[in-house]
C-alpha cells in the first residue's frame, strides 16, 4: 500500500485477480481477492468500495467457510463501521444484506 506511483498497476493487478479468481470458480481465490481488494480500498480510506468487497465476499462464503473465518470478515465490516458511523453504514449494508 505505498504510495510509490505504481498504485494503478497495483490497483489492477487486485481487480485482475479478483476477475481470474470468478472465472475460476475457486471459492478460496474468489475470497481471497475481494478481502484484498476491500482491505486496499480500507487503506485509502475508501470505505463504501471497502465494504461492498467485504459484503460480496461474505454472502458468497456465507455457508461455505468456518465460523472463525467468517468472524475474520465481520471484523473487518465492523472496523469501517466504527470509522463511518452507523448512518453511512446502513445505508450501505441494506444493500447488501436483504
Amino acid at each position: 500500500y505505498k504510495k510509490n506511483g505504481n498504485e494503478d498497476e497495483f490497483y489492477n493487478s487486485l481487480v485482475g485477480a479478483k476477475k481470474y479468481a470468478q472465472e475460476s470458480k475457486d471459492i478460496f481465490a474468489i475470497a481471497n481477492s475481494g478481502l484484498h481488494l476491500g482491505d486496499y480500498y480500507a487503506k485509502l480510506k475508501l470505505y463504501k468500495q471497502a465494504l461492498e468487497e467485504y459484503f460480496i465476499v461474505l454472502g458468497f462464503v456465507k455457508d461455505k467457510f468456518k465460523q472463525e473465518n467468517l468472524q475474520k470478515i465481520e471484523t473487518r465490516i465492523n472496523n469501517i463501521k466504527q470509522i463511518i458511523g452507523d448512518g453511512e453504514f446502513e445505508s450501505i449494508s441494506n444493500i447488501y444484506c436483504k
